[in-house]
Parts: structure tokens; C-alpha cells; sequence
């Protein structure tokens, strides 16, 4: 039965991962040269402290290239929820290739839950709550996975902005299966929520249009020389990015990081 709080049903994901099964695994690998992640890094980088014993669940995990970092980078036990199962499987294959102690789950998020004892001092999501109609729910589910004063680090693509218009124009079907939520739509849903602190949020990078498609939709339109050109525009302006302001026009993406308050805060004591 299909979900009508979702805008993506599960069998797009399917018949996007049955698409790349015999492709070679993707580089997971987000080092200090990855300009895409530099802005988002900057943000996330001032809340996060390296301990082993931080357990970390990341959301819509595929292909792992975050699990690889929160490991990498802080020594995190990391885990993944994926609900279709070849992308799970892809998922834990990347980290595994990389010697990354990785447990990559394959469930609905809706019907995961954990002890209380086991829950998350980190819940990340990328990419995932604009694929609701209401975010509500899906950022109750984030929430019930996180300890107290654990971290919850959600960001999306802001289609509110030049992303989104190139987007609606090239690939107007994947437009539509996103829900066009602004920092302020974010933050408001956030704030229903009487235990969850938030430390930072609003429009995050300079100018990338990752999020628009418009690359891998030029690179199937045109000559390879021609895509080359635009594609080494692309990667100038974001090496030369920092100039630019975080707004809602320019900026690919919205983010925030929060926090669980402890359950008795809730009630004022």
C-alpha cells in the first residue's frame, strides 16, 4: 500500500538501484578536497567531537560516504537504515571496501525502533525528509532514535532556489517528488518539538548545482567536449565559492543541527 504522506514511492528507488547493480562500487571517500562538502563540513565540524563509543545512524545511508567520514574522522560506530535492499547491500559493500566496521540496515524507518539504552548520540539524514509531504513524522522518527543531548544533523536540497528552478525545468517529474521546504518550513517543524534545541541552521554552501541534476542531464544532452567546458566552470565557481553569500537563492542546500534536550528538561525541572 502506497504511502500518501510520501512523494517518492519505494519502487522508484528499486528500479533506480536494479539501473547501477552491475556498476562498479561508487568512492565513498569524502576527503578534504571535496569541495561539495566543504560548506556543509564547516557547519557540522563545530558540534562534533571524535569518541569511539559515539554511536552514529545515519538515515537513507547510501552509498556511505558519510558513514565513511563520521568513522574516518571521529571514530564513530556507525550505522545505516536502508529500506530497499540492493541499495543496503551497495551500501555496506562500499564500506566494507574500505575497511569501514559498518552495519547497514535494511528496514522501513517507519517500522525501526531501538531500546531505549541503544539509542544514537548522532542522527544524521541527508536528502531524505523533503521526500514527505508532512516532515512531521519522519522528523518524530529521527528524534525517537536519539539519546539525550545526542545530535540530530539533517540537511536537504534547497529547491527553493536556482537548483529548484533548473530542476522543475529539466526534470520536472523528480521535482515533484520533493517537498519545496524552506529554513523557515525546517525550523518550524523543528520547533513542535519540545525537547530538540536547535544550535544552528539556515541555507548552507556557496553555489553548487549538485542538487539540480543539471550535470548528468547535460552530460546525456550534448558533445563531451562541450559538457567538459561547463563542468570546469562549475568546479571554478565552487573552488572560488567562499565568496559567495549562504542565501536562499544561491545556496544548494538548508540544514540544521540540534539537540535532544534530557527528558526531564522537557518538563522544567
Amino acid at each position: 500500500m502506497s504511502d500518501p504522506n510520501n512523494l517518492c514511492e519505494n519502487e522508484f528507488w528499486k528500479d533506480q538501484f536494479w539501473k547501477i547493480d552491475d556498476e562498479p562500487l561508487p568512492d565513498i571517500r569524502l576527503d578534504d578536497g571535496n569541495l561539495e562538502f566543504r560548506e556543509q563540513e564547516k557547519v557540522i565540524s563545530k558540534y562534533l567531537v571524535a569518541d569511539p563509543n559515539t554511536r552514529c545512524l545515519e538515515i537513507g545511508c547510501c552509498p556511505g560516504r558519510y558513514l565513511w567520514y563520521f568513522h574516518t574522522k571521529y571514530q564513530y560506530q556507525v550505522f545505516g537504515i536502508e529500506y530497499v535492499e540492493k541499495a543496503a547491500a551497495r551500501t555496506q559493500a562500499a564500506l566494507d571496501q574500505h575497511s569501514i566496521p559498518a552495519k547497514i540496515l535494511c528496514e522501513d524507518l517507519f517500522n525501526y525502533s531501538v531500546p531505549v539504552e541503544d539509542r544514537f548520540q548522532v542522527v544524521c539524514s541527508v536528502g531524505f525528509v523533503e521526500h514527505y509531504r508532512d516532515i512531521q513524522e519522519p522528523l518524530q522518527k529521527h528524534i525517537d532514535l536519539l539519546a539525550p543531548e545526542g545530535l540530530l544533523i539533517i540537511w536537504v536540497p534547497n529547491h527553493r532556489g536556482i537548483c529548484g528552478w533548473i530542476l522543475r525545468l529539466i526534470q520536472p517529474d523528480f521535482f515533484a517528488m520533493h517537498n519545496r521546504m524552506s529554513w523557515k518550513d525546517l525550523k518550524g517543524a523543528l520547533s513542535e518539538f519540545d525537547d530538540i534545541e536547535i544550535l544552528e541552521g539556515g541555507y548552507w554552501g556557496k553555489f553548487n548545482l549538485a542538487p539540480s541534476n543539471f550535470l548528468p542531464w547535460l552530460r546525456s544532452k550534448v558533445y563531451y567536449y562541450p559538457y567538459r567546458v561547463v563542468e570546469k566552470l562549475h568546479n571554478l565557481a565552487l573552488r572560488w565559492g567562499h565568496y559567495f553569500p549562504d542565501t536562499r537563492v544561491t545556496s544548494p542546500y538548508l540544514g540544521v543541527v540540534a539537540r535532544r534536550r534530557k527528558t526531564e528538561d522537557k518538563f522544567g525541572k
